[in-house]
């Protein structure tokens, strides 16, 4: 709740949980949005440093394989994504070409594109 969310600012209070994820992924937009404005472009390597900034002991580009996403309530694998770091990196580049073409496309449409993309890269 916004109460929660109020509460962590305020106090400025280490605690975890949902509060502290949507306080992060503020501060991730805030953080893209500045490197954008700042460099005119994203990187695979920017993309990366925004996603420390919602997961900061997690972030990086995946090494081990293994990863799976799981549906909670059935356990079934419902995606996997490319478990090697070179076609990891590989698909990175290429959606990094695409958030930095010049193409007309709707800024919401590109925006659920490259979200979906990376999702589904590097969940």
């Amino acid at each position: 709740t916004y109460d929660e969310i109020f509460k962590v600012i305020v106090s400025k209070a280490s605690t975890g949980g949902k509060p502290k994820e949507v306080i992060n992924y503020k501060l991730a937009i805030d953080h893209g949005l500045m490197i954008m404005r700042q460099k005119g472009f994203m990187s695979t390597n920017m993309l990366v440093e925004i996603q420390n900034v919602i997961e900061p002991n997690k972030g990086g580009i995946r090494k081990l394989p293994g990863t799976v996403i799981i549906n909670d309530r059935t356990n079934e694998v419902v995606h996997t994504p490319p478990q090697n770091e070179t076609e990891i990196r590989d698909l990175m580049h290429n959606l990094e070409l695409f958030i930095n073409q010049n193409e007309d496309y709707d800024p919401l449409i590109q925006m659920a594109l490259i979200h979906f993309q990376f999702e589904s890269i590097h969940p």
